[in-house]
């Protein structure tokens, strides 16, 4: 697992973990300290595969079209109704450049592949840290219940539920930070 193998490599034998390491709370519990999610799922369903198979299609054959599409759901729909024309337009090309090449357009297809397999039912049992899970109210793109589940599945997490969408990080910066620093106070 990369990031364990960088976090060891780096002389780091404990961390706190953001976002993206919940496989590796389930496969190494001593080295995480605590364990925030934003966004999480348990293992893709129905709905969220036709998802990712929409979003390879899309990226290959008009990147521009899937930027759009990303930026409608991703901003929750509180922040949608605050823009004009302006602001969806330098949305979308500001989406349509983080697709800008072969190597990203792959990159991104290659992610939504993963999406679609990955399952860590297996793993969440074996998850000791204290766990934050932070589920946006108006995520159209992982539903809410979707963290309820990987809630339900890891034991001593905590299910927060927020404003904003799935582009929380990018859409309120602050709320999402000053939630990850409660944990971290909380876990010490």
């Amino acid at each position: 697992m990369p990031v364990v193998d960088v976090a060891v490599s780096g002389g780091i034998s404990k961390a706190h973990y953001l976002v993206v390491a919940t496989a590796t709370a389930g496969l190494h519990p001593g080295l995480v300290d605590s364990l925030t999610v934003h966004a999480g799922w348990v293992r893709a369903d129905a709905q969220m595969a036709f998802q990712f198979e929409l979003w390879k299609e899309l990226v290959r054959t008009d990147p521009a079209a899937m930027a759009r599409m990303l930026l409608l759901t991703a901003i929750g729909k509180d922040t949608l109704r605050t823009w004009d024309g302006t602001a969806f337009d330098q949305a979308a090309a500001a989406f349509t450049g983080l697709l800008a090449g072969d190597a990203a357009r792959d990159g991104f297809a290659r992610q939504s592949e993963a999406n679609t397999t990955i399952d860590l039912t297996g793993l969440l049992p074996g998850v000791t840290a204290l766990t934050l899970i932070i589920s946006s109210a108006d995520d159209r793109i992982v539903f809410p219940h979707h963290q309820l589940e990987l809630a339900d599945g890891i034991p001593h997490a905590r299910l927060l539920r927020v404003p904003g969408g799935h582009g929380l990080p990018a859409e309120n910066p602050e709320l999402l930070t000053a939630k990850v620093a409660e944990h971290l106070t909380r876990v010490g």
